[in-house]
């Protein structure tokens, strides 16, 4: 508890019933600051070789009305700082290229800003910065699908394939895949069995039903890889 809360708390119980004492909170922030930030999707996908993204300069209160000088701010990832971003207004965006070759797989934060905004009488408004986060990986595909259903059996094939550092899609190996099947006339996916695609993102998978599905394969997000799942098919 701060010296002056002491000090209130003192006087409140001498006085007992005849006077009410309110204590602003620790947590209330000081009349005039600003608490600002800059938007960023939750997760992104790096699917070509210069992903473009914008970030929004936003405030939650108390940015507004004040004369603005400029706001910049670090955007930092697991291999250090990955862009510097600058605006020149609240509710401006700046654009952010993420190379695929250059931005590890990861969390990445918009953090270590400097938002410049003074009174009429120059005096600098506090400015409470809060960081927002995203989540960079490559995109994940499952692609060429296919499903076969003769004399009881039924065939599923497909290729499990990412976006790479090499600017290309590729095979994505040994990598789990679940088989999913539905009725034709639910909506509920089940996981029936699965297998590891092979060195070059291949994956099969055969099972003995007298029954007609919906099929469809996925897998699941990893580290640095987000999930994919393939087309539907009845069979």
């Amino acid at each position: 508890m701060s010296i002056r809360a002491r000090i209130f708390s003192v006087i409140a119980a001498m006085l007992g019933s005849l006077v009410m004492v309110v204590l602003p909170s620790q947590s209330a922030h000081a009349a005039g600051e600003c608490i600002a930030y800059a938007t960023l999707p939750a997760r992104i996908s790096i699917n070509v070789d210069d992903t473009i993204v914008r970030s929004t300069l936003a405030s939650v209160s108390g940015c507004r009305g004040w004369d603005f000088y400029g706001a910049d701010a670090n955007f930092d990832g697991p291999d250090g700082q990955a862009d510097w971003l600058f605006w020149d207004a609240f509710g401006t965006s700046t654009r952010m290229d993420l190379w695929s070759w250059a931005n590890s797989p990861g969390t990445y934060v918009i953090e270590d800003a400097t938002v410049d905004i003074e009174d009429s009488n120059f005096n600098q408004i506090p400015v409470v910065w809060q960081n927002r986060y995203t989540s960079i990986r490559f995109s994940g595909h499952l692609w060429s699908f296919t499903a076969g259903h003769a004399n009881g059996v039924t065939n599923l094939r497909a290729q499990a394939a990412h976006y790479s550092a090499w600017d290309n899609n590729v095979g994505y190996n040994h990598v789990w895949v679940m088989m999913q099947r539905r009725p034709l006339n639910s909506s509920t996916w089940s996981t029936f069995g699965g297998r590891y695609t092979s060195s070059t993102g291949w994956v099969s998978y055969s099972y003995r039903t007298s029954q007609h599905y919906v099929y469809r394969l996925a897998f699941r997000d990893h580290p640095w890889v987000w999930g994919a799942t393939s087309v539907a098919l009845y069979r």
